[in-house]
Parts: structure tokens; C-alpha cells; sequence
């Protein structure tokens, strides 16, 4: 399998909880790192964590840890990183 790693600057949605004199007016701006499982026109969908054990001959990894959908439409940019080996 051959593992890209990219950093995702992307738009959140922004809420607060219980009262306050301002609302939030903007979005939230993120940055995460991670493993990409799927990249399409609809979304990138990245994971921290993998273990690395074949469930079955044909299958990649059989866990992930802590992936995050992003939707494509909250994607500003997308940076490759490389390995340092």
C-alpha cells in the first residue's frame, strides 16, 4: 500500500454553548494531518492510526484510528508531505 500523508487546511463550523453577548460570525479554520484512505470530488477522508494486520489476503489494513471526513466544499488546500527517513 502506498501511503500518502497530506496536511488538510480546511473550514469548520463554529458553535458555542450556553449564553454569550457575541455570536460567531466566521468559520473556524483547521489544519490536520493524516493518512489518506479516499480522495474524490465529494470528500478526503484522512486516519492518525493504523495497525498494519491483514484481515484477509486481498484486504489493506484492518484498523484505523481516529479518522475525520472532510467534505470537499471545506477543503481550501491540500499539501503532500514526505516521509523523512
Amino acid at each position: 500500500m502506498t501511503e500518502r500523508i497530506v496536511e488538510v487546511e480546511w473550514e469548520d463550523s463554529t458553535s458555542l454553548h450556553g449564553w454569550h453577548d457575541e455570536l460567531p460570525t466566521k468559520a473556524a479554520p483547521i489544519r490536520s494531518t493524516g493518512y489518506v484512505f479516499q480522495d474524490d470530488d465529494d470528500a478526503l477522508v484522512i486516519y492518525q492510526s493504523y495497525d498494519g494486520q491483514k484481515v484477509t489476503s486481498d484486504s489493506s489494513v484492518s484498523r484505523y484510528g481516529n479518522s475525520l471526513f472532510i467534505p470537499r466544499s471545506a477543503i481550501r488546500k491540500v499539501t503532500e508531505l514526505a516521509r523523512k527517513r
